[in-house]
């Protein structure tokens, strides 16, 4: 295997001003781990001609954020889109696999409302950190108190779940049973390369006063499919390099903010993983 040098991109959210200052021909591979869209304001025409600014040789993954099927289309049509998908980096026999989205949300919710409820000191110091009013503790049923007396009240939070639905559609999502087979069928990824929007659970996917939240199937393709690197993003505050099951997890930061990444391939050694900002 020769020596290369890898972009790795996520999180763009609209910043296309960021995106243009990416000097593509530095590289001899470019990865994209998505979210085009932005959610406070989604521009879909912005979106897909951020797509076509990528060179028709990357690899991408779409974020959450970028649920729409005309943007997907595109995607494929445009780039190496790899979610659920196997391949093998141009010009080597490196494996190179995809997962697209984020852990279904309502999964996270569920996750988190079990966690408080555990313990409820754990809620105290969530609101001393985030405030009552984090959407996380509405859609846990964890609500400003009426009584002057309490901080909060606990109520069921099925019905404000079903009452947001429309936000809970908004994004592409994967259920932890959706990636079984792909998990199962996937051949080995040794000595290769893992992209995901999501990262895996255990690495770099515990949000402050929270508890990991990252792809259980994801973590499990690591630990039996053993990639040699694993590039992920979608927790901006998470950036970083860190180790799981010998596998090298790397999440640059969000282009958003003007992070990118930059990975150095050599033979027999680990990949060198270093994060700039533009």
């Amino acid at each position: 295997m020769r020596e290369f040098n890898l972009l790795f991109i996520t999180d763009i959210h609209q910043q296309k001003s960021n995106l243009k200052k990416i000097n593509f021909n530095s590289f001899d591979y470019v990865f994209c781990a998505g979210d085009f869209l932005d959610s406070a304001s989604p521009n879909l025409e912005l979106a897909k001609e951020l797509v076509c600014m990528l060179p028709t040789s990357a690899y991408l993954v779409p974020g959450n954020l970028d649920k729409p099927e005309e943007l997907k289309n595109l995607m494929i049509k445009k780039t190496v889109y790899i979610d659920k998908g196997y391949t093998t980096l141009l010009g080597t026999d490196l494996p190179v696999a995809g997962v697209g989205g984020a852990r279904d949300l309502l999964e996270d919710i569920h996750l988190y409302r079990n966690f408080f409820l555990e313990d409820r000191k754990r809620i105290d110091d969530f609101i001393e950190a985030n405030g009552i009013q984090s959407f996380i503790l509405k859609f846990c049923g964890i609500l400003k108190s009426d009584n002057p007396k309490e901080k909060y009240s606990i109520v069921d939070n099925k019905p404000i779940i079903e009452s947001n639905s429309n936000f809970f559609n908004n994004f592409f999502m994967f259920k932890e049973e959706d990636l079984t087979d792909f998990a199962t069928d996937l051949p080995s990824l040794k000595g290769g390369i893992l992209m995901s929007h999501c990262p895996p659970c255990g690495a770099l996917d515990k949000l402050n006063g929270l508890p990991n939240a990252g792809g259980k199937k994801i973590a499990y393709i690591i630990e039996k499919k053993q990639p040699s690197l694993v590039l992920c993003g979608h927790f901006h505050e998470l950036s970083g390099v860190t180790k799981l099951h010998n596998s090298t997890i790397f999440n640059p930061g969000a282009l958003k903010d003007g992070y990118y990444g930059v990975i150095e391939f050599k033979e027999n050694k680990e990949p060198l993983c270093k994060s700039f900002k533009l």
